[in-house]
């Protein structure tokens, strides 16, 4: 993992081992299905795999996890009755422990518009509970997605604006797996 000069803005050493799991995992299930691509649920289950394996034991993680039972709901918000957080972890074992980290997946080639709605429903859970972490997690088979990650692999460091929010985001790291340098 890089280290970063801003602490606020690290990556969680268990969220990186995850993150390096899942592009392995990735990279088998490939070399498995060489022209089948890989559906979001099945990233999804085995990033939640990944976590669960890394985090702590006081943690609890919890798949899809509907919004309403974090946040509040108004009318006319991107977050709704029906929307649900893909992961969630809880800060302990009971059921009023409060979340710590939100996670949406997407598959890097998901059109834009459904990653800029997880980005907003982030971007929701931010301003609603400024306390808990909440990542985009973009996962990609072998292409690399230009507005995360330059020529190099390397992350595109920085705030950027969310489009057509009020809201910005960061890029905290990119993993790939070694078949990709």
């Amino acid at each position: 993992m890089t280290k970063t000069a801003n602490k606020k803005y690290s990556t969680p050493e268990w969220l990186a081992r995850a993150m390096q799991g899942v592009t392995y995992w990735v990279g088998h299930r490939r070399s498995l299905y060489h022209h089948y691509p890989l559906g979001e649920s099945a990233l999804i289950a085995e990033f939640c795999n990944l976590l669960f394996a890394n985090i702590g034991k006081s943690e609890r993680l919890v798949c899809e996890v509907p919004h309403s039972s974090i946040l509040k709901i108004k009318p006319k918000m991107v977050v709704t009755d029906r929307t649900r957080a893909d992961l969630v972890i809880f800060g302990g074992h009971l059921p009023e422990s409060p979340p710590s980290h939100v996670f949406e997946i997407k598959r890097a080639s998901a059109p834009a518009a459904q990653i800029k709605k997880d980005l907003l429903r982030l971007l929701e859970v931010k301003r609603q509970l400024p306390e808990v972490s909440a990542f985009l997690v973009v996962i990609s088979e072998a292409n690399r997605l230009d507005a995360y990650v330059d020529e190099d692999g390397k992350s595109r460091l920085g705030r950027r604006a969310i489009p057509g929010a009020d809201g910005t985001y960061r890029v905290r790291l990119t993993k790939k797996a070694a078949h990709a340098y």
